[in-house]
């Protein structure tokens, strides 16, 4: 079962609407429409707030779904590419910095 599915079962079974749920995670209820539809996945720290909120464990949201595993893991390989790219523009920027110093002490 995927995991917006069990998303929208455990809400109904709580009489939660749909609206009310994304005030209690602090989305918009289109949001929580996408994640029950399968359109979107919510990211971990609302997964954690949902287990929270209905007293579920994150075992039981996410241990079926292979799907949003591999979305979690691909969002943490992005973000670490995306760090080491970070790093590197800056170590750039530093060398390009130092060069025009000695440029300018050179003019001086």
């Amino acid at each position: 079962m995927q995991i917006g599915e069990k998303i929208k079962i455990i809400r109904e079974n709580k009489k939660m609407s749909q609206e009310n749920m994304a005030k209690s995670l602090h989305v918009s209820y289109q949001a929580v429409s996408n994640w029950e539809r399968g359109k979107s996945y919510s990211d971990i720290s609302n997964i954690i707030m949902i287990s929270d909120l209905y007293s579920i464990s994150l075992d039981e949201l996410i241990r079926e779904d292979k799907n949003y595993k591999d979305i979690l893991l691909e969002k943490k390989i992005l973000g670490i590419a995306d760090t080491i790219l970070n790093v590197i523009f800056l170590l750039c920027a530093v060398m390009i910095v130092i060069y025009m110093m000695r440029l300018l002490s050179d003019y001086l």
